[in-house]
């Protein structure tokens, strides 16, 4: 067993945060860049201080720092698993 790279790069992994609106958008939602779909939610929580939050899987291509779209609504992303 192990790990086989054909060559496409793997997704990362962010967490999406500061959730513009107060409102929990449902896991498998969408995330946009500029009008292009760049990843989806995978769980969504309410955190106590931070109100809404998720995570998400992102194309590696997603420029870290940017904010995002999640449906209508924006969001703020952190970077959990290094794109190296």
């Amino acid at each position: 067993g192990g790990f086989l790279n054909l060559g496409k790069s793997h997704p990362r992994t962010g967490r999406v945060g500061n959730l513009a609106e107060h409102v929990l958008p449902d896991p498998g939602a969408e995330v946009t860049l500029e009008g292009r779909t760049v990843g989806r939610l995978t769980s969504v929580a309410r955190h106590r201080l931070d109100g809404p939050i998720a995570l998400a899987v992102l194309k590696r291509s997603t420029p870290v720092g940017v904010d995002l779209l999640v449906g209508t609504t924006t969001a703020a992303q952190t970077e959990i698993v290094p794109r190296d």
